[in-house]
Formats: structure tokens, C-alpha cells, sequence
């Protein structure tokens, strides 16, 4: 028993050093219809799934750290970084497109 309460412990932490588990959830675009979801798959990576007009345009693995998420696209075969930030309430999240001076407002949607 104590083994099984140590190793929980460890993977806690180590989802905590490797994610901001503040963006996990379902986050809606302020000004489209489009939907961020993000979560822990069955091998403990942190994925996410982007939809736009019902359809999926992207999903893959993410990490952050310090205000960048660290994104793995399995639909374009590419890696880059985001910047993100939230409001005080932690109930929007601004993030930066990638190769963009843009950025989405996402507003948390569900969990």
C-alpha cells in the first residue's frame, strides 16, 4: 500500500512540473465557433483537440512551462510554442497563434 501511495505522489508532482493543469478543460473561442479541449490521456500525456465548425483541425500532445505551452500538432507534423496567460479569475485564457502577431481569447466552458 505504501508503495502504491508513494508512486501516486510521484506522478502528481511530476504533472505539476510538466503541466499547468489550470488549461485542462473545454474552452469555447470569444469569437468563433471554436473549442479547445484539454486533458490526460490513458499514458498520462497531457493532449489537447482543437475544434472549428465541428470539425477537428488539430490535436496532439502539450506541456507548459512559465507562460509557453509546448505544442506536438499530430495534424500539421509540427512542434512550436504559444505563449499563454490568464485572467485573474482563471476563467479566460489568452493564447498566441502560432507563427502569428495573433491570439485566441478562450473563455472555460466546461471540465
Amino acid at each position: 500500500m505504501k508503495t502504491i501511495l508513494l508512486f501516486l505522489s510521484m506522478l502528481s508532482l511530476n504533472f505539476s512540473d510538466n503541466f499547468n493543469t489550470d488549461l485542462h478543460g473545454v474552452w469555447q473561442e470569444a469569437t468563433a465557433n471554436e473549442f479547445v479541449r484539454i486533458g490526460i490521456n490513458g499514458e498520462f500525456e497531457t493532449v489537447f483537440q482543437r475544434i472549428l465548425d465541428r470539425k477537428m483541425v488539430a490535436y496532439g500532445t502539450i506541456e507548459t512551462s512559465s507562460g509557453i505551452i509546448h505544442v506536438n500538432n499530430e495534424v500539421s507534423k509540427s512542434e512550436y510554442d504559444l505563449m499563454y496567460a490568464f485572467s485573474p479569475s482563471g476563467n479566460t485564457v489568452v493564447i498566441s497563434k502560432p507563427n502569428s502577431n495573433e491570439a485566441w481569447v478562450f473563455h472555460r466552458v466546461g471540465n
